[in-house]
Protein backbone atom coordinates (compact mmCIF):
# COMPACT_ATOMS: atom_id res chain seq x y z
CA UNK A 1 0.00 0.00 0.00
CA UNK A 2 1.26 3.46 -0.68
CA UNK A 3 0.09 6.78 1.02
CA UNK A 4 2.01 9.56 -0.67
CA UNK A 5 5.90 8.75 0.18
CA UNK A 6 5.03 6.50 2.72
CA UNK A 7 5.13 2.40 2.06
CA UNK A 8 3.68 -0.16 4.25
CA UNK A 9 3.67 -3.62 3.38
CA UNK A 10 3.58 -7.06 5.23
CA UNK A 11 6.91 -9.08 4.74
CA UNK A 12 6.53 -11.99 6.87
CA UNK A 13 4.61 -14.01 9.13
CA UNK A 14 5.16 -17.18 11.20
CA UNK A 15 3.75 -18.39 14.19
CA UNK A 16 5.82 -16.20 16.03
CA UNK A 17 3.17 -13.05 14.52
CA UNK A 18 3.61 -10.79 11.37
CA UNK A 19 6.42 -8.28 10.31
CA UNK A 20 5.41 -5.60 8.60
CA UNK A 21 7.81 -2.33 6.96
CA UNK A 22 7.28 1.03 7.13
CA UNK A 23 9.30 3.07 4.95
CA UNK A 24 9.81 6.98 4.39
CA UNK A 25 12.46 8.78 2.75
CA UNK A 26 14.75 6.19 2.78
CA UNK A 27 13.88 5.49 6.57
CA UNK A 28 13.02 1.94 7.37
CA UNK A 29 10.55 1.14 10.64
CA UNK A 30 9.20 -2.21 11.50
CA UNK A 31 5.97 -2.85 12.80
CA UNK A 32 6.64 -6.42 14.59
CA UNK A 33 3.15 -8.04 15.65
CA UNK A 34 4.41 -10.85 18.31
CA UNK A 35 2.02 -13.66 19.67
CA UNK A 36 2.44 -14.90 23.65
CA UNK A 37 5.64 -16.71 24.32
CA UNK A 38 7.24 -16.06 21.12
CA UNK A 39 11.02 -15.37 20.81
CA UNK A 40 12.11 -12.75 18.02
CA UNK A 41 15.81 -11.87 17.41
CA UNK A 42 18.61 -13.77 18.59
CA UNK A 43 21.03 -11.44 16.54
CA UNK A 44 22.80 -8.48 16.14
CA UNK A 45 23.43 -5.76 13.54
CA UNK A 46 26.12 -3.44 13.01
CA UNK A 47 24.26 -0.45 13.73
CA UNK A 48 22.42 0.69 16.29
CA UNK A 49 18.54 0.02 16.72
CA UNK A 50 15.78 0.77 18.89
CA UNK A 51 12.97 -1.03 19.99
CA UNK A 52 9.40 1.15 21.01
CA UNK A 53 6.76 -1.23 23.04
CA UNK A 54 3.48 -0.30 21.55
CA UNK A 55 1.26 -3.24 23.54
CA UNK A 56 2.14 -6.53 25.50
CA UNK A 57 4.85 -6.93 27.45
CA UNK A 58 8.09 -8.66 26.51
CA UNK A 59 11.68 -10.37 28.37
CA UNK A 60 14.02 -8.62 26.76
CA UNK A 61 17.51 -10.24 27.07
CA UNK A 62 21.05 -8.06 25.56
CA UNK A 63 24.35 -9.66 25.34
CA UNK A 64 27.56 -7.34 24.37
CA UNK A 65 29.27 -9.52 21.72
CA UNK A 66 32.67 -7.39 22.82
CA UNK A 67 32.65 -7.47 27.13
CA UNK A 68 29.77 -10.64 27.11
CA UNK A 69 28.15 -8.60 29.44
CA UNK A 70 24.64 -10.00 29.92
CA UNK A 71 21.25 -7.92 30.61
CA UNK A 72 17.53 -9.08 31.22
CA UNK A 73 14.84 -6.47 31.53
CA UNK A 74 11.02 -6.60 30.96
CA UNK A 75 9.38 -3.62 28.92
CA UNK A 76 6.05 -2.52 28.98
CA UNK A 77 3.99 -0.23 26.46
CA UNK A 78 6.15 2.97 26.20
CA UNK A 79 9.16 1.83 26.81
CA UNK A 80 12.38 2.08 24.19
CA UNK A 81 15.00 -0.14 24.29
CA UNK A 82 18.18 1.20 22.28
CA UNK A 83 20.34 -1.35 20.98
CA UNK A 84 24.12 -0.78 19.98
CA UNK A 85 25.87 -2.46 17.09
CA UNK A 86 27.73 -5.94 18.13
CA UNK A 87 24.71 -6.43 20.91
CA UNK A 88 22.72 -9.50 20.61
CA UNK A 89 19.04 -9.26 21.58
CA UNK A 90 16.18 -11.74 22.37
CA UNK A 91 12.95 -10.33 22.79
CA UNK A 92 10.28 -12.87 24.38
CA UNK A 93 6.43 -11.95 24.30
CA UNK A 94 4.85 -12.23 27.70
CA UNK A 95 1.60 -11.47 26.31
CA UNK A 96 0.61 -10.91 22.87
CA UNK A 97 2.12 -7.61 21.61
CA UNK A 98 3.41 -5.17 19.00
CA UNK A 99 6.65 -3.14 18.57
CA UNK A 100 8.42 -0.92 16.42
CA UNK A 101 12.32 -1.86 15.37
CA UNK A 102 13.74 1.51 14.61
CA UNK A 103 16.70 0.62 11.76
CA UNK A 104 19.54 3.04 11.54
CA UNK A 105 20.33 5.02 7.60
CA UNK A 106 23.45 2.40 7.25
CA UNK A 107 23.28 -0.80 5.38
CA UNK A 108 22.64 -3.21 7.81
CA UNK A 109 24.04 -6.53 8.35
CA UNK A 110 22.78 -9.54 10.97
CA UNK A 111 24.68 -12.15 12.56
CA UNK A 112 23.14 -14.84 14.17
CA UNK A 113 23.99 -15.47 17.84
CA UNK A 114 23.42 -19.09 17.90
CA UNK A 115 22.24 -19.64 21.54
CA UNK A 116 19.64 -17.24 21.20
CA UNK A 117 18.74 -18.21 17.49
CA UNK A 118 18.57 -21.57 18.43
CA UNK A 119 15.54 -20.88 20.76
CA UNK A 120 13.70 -19.15 17.91
CA UNK A 121 14.28 -22.02 15.50
CA UNK A 122 13.47 -24.19 18.43
CA UNK A 123 10.06 -22.20 18.86
CA UNK A 124 8.83 -22.26 14.49
CA UNK A 125 9.77 -26.23 14.53
CA UNK A 126 7.80 -27.25 17.48
CA UNK A 127 5.12 -24.85 16.20
CA UNK A 128 5.02 -27.26 13.09
CA UNK A 129 4.50 -30.30 15.04
CA UNK A 130 1.03 -28.72 16.96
Amino acid sequence: MIMGEIIFKKVHEDFRGTLYIIEFKNKKILLITSNKGAPRGGHYHNNDQSHLIISGKFLVKTKDMKTHKTKRMKASPGDLIKIKAGVAHLLTALEDGIFLEIKGDEEETTTDYRPWRKIVEDFLEKQKTR
